[in-house]
């Protein structure tokens, strides 16, 4: 993971191609590190990408599609900074603190309003 952060720190775009993806940690961790995405669309990483805004999404194996995106943002300095700070921006979004504080608050709202016992008020098999 060490390696993958120091490249990280070294590159502007983190490119993903993939064919099947769940929510991909190194899409994850590149949002973190502020880089601008250029992701197929599969799966998980539509949750990464705001298009035009940090990056771009393109149909998993259209390499013409990924070669178009990727050359918009290296041809735009000023559209890959920007796609850069969005990133940072969007990170926030997964980070542990904030999603584990998200689940106290909907435990704890549970805890002091109970959701009604679905059986309860079912007619009782008696057999």
């Amino acid at each position: 993971p060490e390696h993958v952060l120091a490249e990280f720190a070294r590159s502007d775009v983190l490119v993903l191609p993939s064919r099947s993806e769940g929510l991909s940690v190194v899409g994850v961790q590149a949002l973190g590190m502020g880089l601008a995405l250029v992701l197929s669309d599969a799966g998980g990483n539509l949750e990464l990408v705001r298009e035009s805004e940090n990056g771009f999404l393109f149909p998993v194996g259209d390499v013409d599609a990924l070669t178009d995106r990727l050359k918009r943002l290296l041809e735009n300095p000023s559209m890959l900074q920007f796609a850069q700070v969005k990133s940072r921006q969007m990170a926030e979004k997964f980070d542990l603190t904030t999603i584990i504080s998200k689940y106290e608050s909907i435990f704890s709202g549970l805890i002091t309003n109970p959701v009604p016992d679905a059986a309860q008020g079912l007619p009782q098999n008696k057999a």
